[in-house]
């Protein structure tokens, strides 16, 4: 397959193929459409995964233009069948795929499958994709920072323009309106927020010399933004991502200030409470909902339905414990015991990624997951890129709180940034930036 427009450059137009350089453009170019559409556009998200795909698989040059497969391939694939630090990414697919032998609602179990399709369809194609530079993997990260900047300021706008009327919500359990799910959009505040100090630290620039400044402010902000938002999921995950930096840097580095840093964390939730009305209304808020849930009055309550679906979703895997229920009657189970144990008509899947897996595809199913989701990170110390550390790290936590890979953007936020990562760490000899001297 060749599509092609001026086949051979001319010393008169004075166009020289640079098949590298286009494609870290194309590369970053990419990335910017995916990150605002991770916020703004589900058909965008698609498409720039569609388009992601088609760089690991065709070569393109942009003077002149042209798109071709790219050469021995076949070679590749078989190389990338000998790499388990790749296949094993196609894990979360195949345990839906084959708990489909023992699964009866075949519309949940499709639809399970096709949120799980990029594990079977994006790795191999960002295999095939040459290396990414570190310079490209910086300014990945800062372009993400800066589309995630960009998107807090209408937000905040909002907030600021019915400020009495968004405390009021909070006290009775609703958020602050955000681009797309909430949950999913304290995530990337998150990363964004970590990412940004690594920028700092790393001393990275693009444009002018004083970047680095900037990285820091902007970590500072989203840190702000995050905790006035009162978003758990996401100040959970960015606190033991934390706790995770400062617990590796003890082990191999120790210094006394590093306590401190323990000290100052753990301080930090307690000056909010007395500083931000919005996380103290959100804090009062959980402890209503918790009274609520041990009297037995969940109805109406996000909270008590949230342990309600936990407990539900351990009863079932207990009595499953090998395969689980099955992926795809994990829906019809839990209304089933919603119904018969608490008497309610609605109900919701267990509020915890590894409870979900496990109620699903049983202990079978855990374990392979956990494989794929460690082997990378440990692969050749990859734990010690920062920014690949600080990604994976609060996506592995928003999984105890929430069904990340239950959604089409959660599953698009993981693959993304993990093969984004390894691809940087595929050629390293070993990794440059060590994440114990932060």
């Amino acid at each position: 397959m060749i599509i092609q427009m001026d086949t051979q450059s001319s010393p008169e137009s004075g166009q020289i193929a640079n098949p590298e350089r286009d494609f870290q453009i194309l590369f970053l170019g990419v990335s910017a459409i995916f990150f605002a559409s991770l916020l703004y556009s589900t058909f965008l998200l698609s498409v720039a995964m569609f388009a992601m795909g088609t760089l690991g698989i065709c070569d393109v040059t942009l003077k002149p233009l042209r798109i071709r497969l790219r050469p021995n391939l076949l070679v590749k694939v078989q190389k990338w069948m000998n790499e388990p630090v790749w296949w094993v990414i196609t894990l979360p697919f195949l345990v839906v795929l084959f708990g489909g032998l023992y699964s009866e609602d075949s519309s949940f179990w499709l639809s399970r499958l096709r949120l799980r399709a990029p594990f079977l369809l994006l790795p191999l194609a960002w295999y095939l994709m040459p290396p990414i530079s570190s310079n490209t993997y910086y300014r990945m990260f800062a372009l993400f920072v800066l589309i995630v900047f960009l998107s807090t300021i209408p937000v905040l706008w909002e907030f600021g323009a019915n400020y009495e009327q968004v405390l009021f919500r909070l006290q009775r359990g609703h958020v602050i309106s955000t681009p797309g799910n909430h949950i999913r959009y304290s995530l990337l505040i998150a990363i964004c927020c970590l990412a940004s100090f690594i920028l700092h630290k790393r001393k990275f620039r693009w444009f002018y010399r004083e970047e680095p400044k900037i990285y820091l402010t902007l970590s500072v902000y989203f840190f702000f933004v995050l905790h006035l938002l009162a978003i758990r999921s996401g100040i959970a995950a960015l606190y033991l991502t934390i706790l995770v930096f400062i617990f590796i840097s003890l082990i191999v580095h120790w210094r006394a200030r590093t306590l401190l840093y323990i000290v100052g964390l753990a301080a930090v939730p307690l000056i909010t409470y007395h500083t931000l009305p919005t996380f103290r209304n959100k804090i009062q808020y959980m402890i209503e909902d918790y009274s609520r849930y041990r009297l037995k009055k969940w109805n109406a309550y996000s909270d008590s339905e949230r342990l309600l679906s936990l407990r539900a979703g351990l009863d079932l895997a207990s009595d499953n414990l090998l395969t689980g229920v099955g992926p795809g009657d994990l829906r019809r189970s839990m209304k089933k015991y919603f119904l018969e144990e608490y008497d309610k008509n609605t109900y919701i899947l267990p509020h915890n990624q590894w409870i979900s897996i496990l109620t699903g595809s049983g202990i079978i199913g855990l374990l392979l997951i956990l494989l794929s989701f460690f082997l990378p990170i440990l692969n050749r110390s990859h734990f010690r890129e920062p920014l690949f550390l600080a990604a994976n790290s609060i996506i592995f936590f928003s999984f105890f709180a929430e069904n990340t890979l239950e959604t089409s953007r959660g599953v698009a936020i993981y693959i993304f940034l993990l093969l984004a990562g390894l691809k940087f760490l595929q050629n390293a000899n070993r990794v440059e930036n060590d994440v114990l001297d932060l």
